[in-house]
């Protein structure tokens, strides 16, 4: 009769390198077990990481002293957005400061070297670079409008951030111009372009599009996830884009809005609310925008008229 397998210590991250495992007690023999995958050599897992996130932190443990995860690796653990057609990209991005270590070289590692000053934090005691010399990294690959989304996720959604466990000072809109006038990066032309357009109170990357598309479509600048007020001052709601002189706000409609019961009947009240009061709501999804926006710059275009009359 076969012994049953001991259990793996609770003390050990899900994924963990094989060193870390011996440390915890665990033979070698032990180690191979048909319940542990083994994602990359020398690591070995709790669970067969699948996602992308998870794939990421699945790697971490191979890090050595002076290496940290950079660029996609990195926007993926921060939670960044990065384009679509990068969904399917496979390969850790891990990263070494200055000339004195040589970047990694391996099958499924894309190897940077940073600059000297480039300095990582550690978000759930993984060694990563910050949002912002994440933004910086991928100025490479990524177009303008790219870097605008991304560049608002890092100013606007900071605050989750210390909940993560990170050692890091909140990043904003200054600190953004500062990093990139201060280092010379590739595809920094690019950097600077893309400063001018980014804000600090964009709430998702849809909504990100949605304010540039209706700018450059020749629309006034709406105030972002802004409180909508009555008469008498009080607040009714914040909403993703609001004309507050027109009394217009906008809101995108993810599938959540769709999905969740709960998230529908606020919605609804909260129109509700606002149409007593005197304001237009003006609901949008991703079909307005892609792949063709200029019916829904006209609608909006078409209800600041009427409500300015």
């Amino acid at each position: 009769m076969t012994e049953p397998r001991s259990a793996i210590p609770s003390t050990l991250p899900v994924h963990f390198s094989a060193r870390e495992g011996e440390a915890a007690g665990n033979s070698r023999g032990r180690l191979r077990g048909r319940d542990l995958a083994s994602p990359y050599r020398g690591v070995r897992s709790v669970n067969i990481p699948t996602t992308s996130r998870e794939r990421v932190e699945a790697f971490a443990p191979r890090l050595r002293p002076g290496q940290f995860l950079s660029h996609f690796s990195a926007a993926t653990l921060w939670g960044l957005p990065t384009p679509r057609r990068f969904e399917d990209r496979r390969e850790i991005d891990v990263s070494v400061a200055g000339r004195r270590q040589t970047p990694p070289r391996a099958v499924g590692v894309f190897g940077h070297r940073m600059p000297p000053d480039c300095l990582p934090v550690l978000l759930d005691g993984i060694p990563v670079t910050t949002p912002i010399d994440t933004w910086l990294g991928l100025a490479r690959w990524l177009d303008i409008d790219e870097l605008i989304v991304l560049g608002d996720a890092v100013v606007s959604t900071m605050e989750w951030y210390p909940g993560r466990h990170a050692e890091l000072v909140p990043s904003h809109l200054g600190q953004l111009r500062d990093a990139v006038f201060r280092m010379r990066r590739v595809g920094g032309p690019r950097l600077r372009a893309a400063l001018d357009d980014i804000r600090d109170r964009s709430g998702s990357p849809m909504e990100s599009r949605a304010r540039l598309e209706l700018v450059r479509g020749g629309l006034p600048e709406p105030d972002l996830n802004h409180p909508v007020v009555d008469l008498y001052g009080r607040q009714l709601g914040i909403s993703d884009f609001v004309y507050e002189r027109a009394l217009v706000a906008l809101e995108y409609e993810g599938d959540v809005h769709r999905s969740d019961p709960r998230q529908w009947r606020k919605d609804i009240s909260r129109r509700e609310r606002y149409e007593a009061a005197g304001w237009k709501l003006v609901r949008f999804t991703i079909h307005d925008l892609d792949p063709n926006p200029q019916p829904f710059i006209n609608l909006v275009a078409r209800t600041l008229r009427t409500r300015e009359c």
